[in-house]
């Protein structure tokens, strides 16, 4: 467990998320670490006829007595289920990617989770990663869970607070590849990788190794 990276959950995970997947073989996925607002936590980004899209999961207040959730433990968080955010998610993504060379192949193993309830945050996440692991032929990465909280200063790699809409690894240098709108809006770099695998299917493996060096 500790020679893994340590990541936080996340809601279909950027691609620099999946590089360092890629790279280590695995990862801890922290569970018992505090939710952190504006975040991959419960967000991720894809690019849609109108230029870089958020597709954020709402999160029920009840998870917590603070108002903005953030002394709340991920593996506490629930899902709100007061709009139907499934339906928009789903639509967003078939809005953007249904020209996309891989997405009818692929639509059939993901749509699924858009017609599931999950009450908590993380095992939403966990099942987004499945799903995508399982079509990116990675079943054999190792993901270990944590319910307690890892402080960084006890493991040799946490990368919670460097992989975010801000920051990025050192050594991330992300790989171009084809996107439907990339003549509209250029390349976009480190989307949903989602992005990436419709848009690049099994080749996406290659795109993941090629953008964090080893």
């Amino acid at each position: 467990m500790e020679n893994l990276p340590v990541l936080y959950s996340s809601y279909f995970a950027p691609i620099e998320y999946y590089s360092v997947m890629m790279k280590y073989g695995g990862m801890t996925v922290d569970v018992g670490e505090h939710y952190v607002k504006r975040s991959y936590r419960n967000k991720c980004s894809i690019l849609s006829a109108n230029g870089v899209m958020a597709l954020t999961v709402p999160l029920s207040r009840s998870s917590s007595d603070d108002a903005d959730l953030t002394h709340a433990a991920m593996k506490d968080l629930k899902v709100s289920y007061d709009d139907n955010w499934k339906h928009v998610h789903w639509q967003s993504l078939v809005s953007a990617y249904n020209m996309s060379p891989f997405f009818e192949y692929y639509e059939d193993d993901i749509k699924p989770l858009f017609e599931r309830k999950f009450d908590y945050l993380v095992d939403l996440n966990a099942e987004a990663m499945d799903i995508v692991n399982r079509l990116l032929m990675m079943d054999d990465v190792t993901i270990n869970v944590s319910e307690t909280y890892i402080p960084a200063q006890t493991v040799e790699l946490d990368l919670k607070n460097q992989i975010t809409p801000k920051t990025h690894l050192d050594d991330f240098c992300q790989k171009e590849y084809y996107q439907v709108f990339s003549e509209r809006y250029g390349f976009q770099p480190n989307l949903s990788i989602l992005d990436l695998l419709f848009n690049l299917g099994p080749e996406s493996r290659v795109v993941l190794r090629d953008s964090l060096k080893q």
